[in-house]
């Protein structure tokens, strides 16, 4: 299936696939409200579900380990999100703009928070890192402006530029052994 295969259908708003293989941008800008990914995907391709600004639920398979970048870029009604147990990692921008997200479930197996991943959602007020993380790219969570409170685990080695930048709500920052 090509780039912007499915772009702008305006009567599309449910989808269910099996796999993400392929799938670069070919849903973008359209108006998918329920996407559900069969167990036996890994990742989520680059840009699958970017601007698909009426989607509201996503159920995602156990067997995911990676998020692409801008996979849900823009997805402006998004509210919430549970990220399986076995996600290892979210690239660049994936969550960036989702301005309505206000509750994501981090699994414990997650390491890596890229750059911007979650830049600019503005409801976010509950965030629970897990202890495995290592890593969070620069501007990580910047302008996530209603995060209150955060706890850091001894494992982080690296947090990046601008990683908390704009985080106006932000008054509780506590750091774990």
């Amino acid at each position: 299936i090509e780039d912007y295969a499915f772009f702008a259908c305006d009567n599309l708003t449910e989808l269910s696939l099996f796999q993400t293989s392929g799938l670069d941008m070919i849903f973008d800008m359209s108006i998918v409200t329920k996407v559900t990914i069969g167990e036996g995907a890994s990742f989520i391709a680059e840009s699958a579900f970017e601007y698909c600004e009426a989607l509201t639920e996503v159920k995602l398979p156990s067997t995911l380990t990676s998020i692409k970048a801008y996979a849900f870029y823009g997805c402006t009604a998004l509210e919430r999100l549970t990220l399986p147990e076995g996600l290892v990692s979210i690239s660049e921008n994936v969550f960036e703009n989702c301005t309505a997200l206000c509750e994501i479930n981090l699994p414990e197996s997650l390491m890596l928070i890229s750059e911007y991943a979650f830049c600019s959602c503005e409801a976010l007020e509950t965030l629970v890192l897990p202890d495995e993380i290592t890593s969070i790219g620069d501007g990580a969570f910047d302008g996530c402006e209603s995060i209150i409170s955060l706890q850091i685990t001894s494992n982080i080695q690296e947090i990046g530029e601008r990683a908390f930048a704009d985080c106006l709500n932000l008054t509780n920052i506590s750091f774990s052994d």
